[in-house]
């Protein structure tokens, strides 16, 4: 008989399966049992840690790019640059939208689907900024 747990391909699968968040509610039950089975498994459970702490870095670098942006939404505000504030503004609200979309699969609101994800320095790239405004986002 094969012990599912010590099979690479299935631990590959089961913890893509978890790391994804794709959980059918028919799955749950067993999902649950086997999610038991590799946290008790020494190498099960450094892998589960290691796609939960990966899963944290990712929404916290997130975090960041939303707070950075906000931060020199109110540094154009301070400075009475309006123009740039607004777009600044408009950009956290996309973002903030395809997030929402990634997590909802564009099922609750389509239009969520053409919302980009954009950094600063991916507007500055794209030429929503200007090289001055780029500057001046800098906090």
């Amino acid at each position: 008989m094969v012990d599912l747990v010590h099979n690479e391909e299935y631990k590959e699968n089961a913890l893509r399966k978890f790391a994804e968040n794709r959980l059918r509610s028919d799955d749950i039950m067993n999902d649950i049992y086997f999610r038991n089975r590799i946290e008790n498994s020494p190498l099960g459970n450094a892998e589960l840690h290691l796609l939960e702490s990966q899963e944290k870095l990712v929404s916290q670098e997130y975090e960041i790019e939303n707070l950075r942006i906000k931060a020199a939404m109110y540094k154009a505000y301070f400075f009475r640059n309006s123009t740039l504030a607004e777009k600044l503004q408009k950009q956290s609200e996309e973002n903030r939208d395809a997030l929402i979309g990634e997590f909802d699969a564009f099922s609750y609101a389509s239009w969520r689907a053409n919302a980009v994800y954009r950094t600063l320095e991916d507007m500055c790239n794209e030429g929503l900024l200007t090289e001055e405004e780029y500057r001046e986002c800098k906090v």
